[in-house]
């Protein structure tokens, strides 16, 4: 770990001399840069924020924009390590939301029953089933619920589609569905067809990947700005 931790730190602090913030999308990977690898190299350690960390700092450009939103009410499921590392960042999504025209409530539960690898080995399958239904199944199964959960845990929506076969989206991916045209039916997250080709330079690369969640909310927000939505 100590030698992969190094290498990891060395390629990030070299992007953050950029100037560019660094941002991550999974709280156990980002917040592993505040914990483990804190300890392991002190100062070195890559200083990371949590997407809705960020985004909370760009509140003005939000309420700007919050007209291209649809209202709608969610609720959040929060992975276990913003819970208790980062225990604020919870409710910046709150504040993220609120920007944007959206109501989110936090339902409090446990752990999901996942935890990184640990629910996938053969050994802690019952295991990981068992803490899954203390408090996720009834959640996730609550007809009350139904179209209306977030979660930010990739480990945690792993495990909801494992288990009850309900894929829930990320926020970001909520925000887009609500976005007047980066809508998507239900919450769910955009289908992977391959992007066209576009010019050198250009914010999509011409390698066939899908167009981002950010990309399509600046390419909305100037349809807007011409009048056209």
């Amino acid at each position: 770990f100590a030698k992969a931790a190094d290498i990891n730190a060395t390629l990030l602090n070299g992007l953050a001399s950029s100037g560019i913030p660094l941002i991550g999308l999974d709280p156990a990977m980002t917040l592993a840069y505040r914990g483990e690898y804190q300890k392991l190299l002190g100062a070195n350690a890559p200083k990371v924020q949590l997407i809705q960390e960020w985004l909370v700092t760009q509140q003005d450009l939000l309420a700007a924009r919050k007209a291209n939103f649809r209202s709608g009410d969610y609720s959040l499921l929060a992975h276990c390590t913003e819970k208790t590392n980062a225990v604020s960042s919870v409710k910046d999504w709150q504040t993220v939301f609120a920007q944007l025209g959206q109501t989110l409530k936090v339902i409090e539960t446990g752990c999901c029953g996942m935890s990184g690898t640990f629910g996938h080995e053969a050994a802690n399958v019952e295991t990981s089933k068992k803490i899954y239904q203390l408090s996720w199944g009834a959640v996730v199964n609550n007809p009350a619920n139904a179209g209306k959960l977030t979660a930010t845990g990739y480990s945690c929506r792993s495990q909801t589609k494992r288990m009850d076969h309900v894929s829930l989206p990320h926020p970001l991916q909520v925000l887009l569905a609500q976005h007047k045209l980066g809508g998507i039916p239900n919450g769910q997250p955009p289908s992977k067809k391959p992007a066209k080709p576009v010019s050198p330079g250009s914010r999509r690369e011409s390698e066939g990947r899908p167009m981002s969640a950010l990309d399509a909310i600046r390419l909305a927000d100037e349809a807007a700005a011409r009048g056209e939505i």
